[in-house]
């Protein structure tokens, strides 16, 4: 009987895990897995390649058509490159800060969209941490600090600025403290609900 619970226990935990720890709609985050519920790696050593996931959680439409995101890095380590989506348009961007993607063909949503994997190299020989922030762009086509969505709805473009899946304080670390808190930006909307 213990050997079941234990079994009905594990099996309960692994399908805990695989769930999107970001509960915003529209939120964008990095994570280190496609399932966006890993956003803290330790244990990296020195000249260890990382890879890492911009990723879409809980998108509140069914096909996105392009994004502007633009992250910072905290801390040593080289950037190697990216792995976009294979229907992307344009030229790749020239750094992980500016990102403007647009897409040939509709991007078909789910709970947490990869937007692109992202290499890194970690050098610190001292094993430091690096830390990671996500903003938008600049120019920006709604604002510079969140990450903007180009989807189409009843025919027509629509942009959605984004939500951070944390607003303040690094989305993601390698080596850190493992303290990172995903948050939700509640809309007006959302916070009219509560009095519903």
């Amino acid at each position: 009987m213990k050997t079941l619970f234990v079994i009905v226990v594990a099996v309960f935990m692994a399908s805990c895990a695989s769930a999107v720890i970001d509960p915003g709609e529209n939120s964008v985050g990095l994570y280190f897995d496609e399932n966006a519920d890993i956003f803290c790696q330790d244990g990296i050593g020195p000249f260890e390649t990382i890879y890492m996931y911009l990723i879409l959680a809980n998108p509140t439409f069914d096909s996105l058509y392009g994004w502007e995101c633009g992250m910072e890095m905290v801390g040593n380590a080289i950037f190697l490159g990216f792995q976009f989506h294979p229907g992307y348009m344009g030229w790749p961007p020239n750094s992980f800060d500016n990102m403007i993607i647009g897409y040939g063909t509709p991007y078909p949503t789910t709970m947490a969209t990869p937007l692109v994997r992202l290499s890194f190299l970690y050098t610190d020989t001292n094993l430091e941490p690096v830390a990671f922030f996500v903003h938008g762009t600049t120019p920006s086509s709604i604002d510079p600090e969140y990450p903007t969505l180009l989807t189409i709805l009843d025919n027509e473009p629509v942009l959605i600025m984004a939500n951070l899946s944390v607003e303040e304080g690094p989305a993601a670390q390698i080596n850190g403290v493992c303290m990172v808190v995903a948050t939700e930006n509640l809309s007006f909307d959302s916070v009219k609900s509560l009095y519903r």
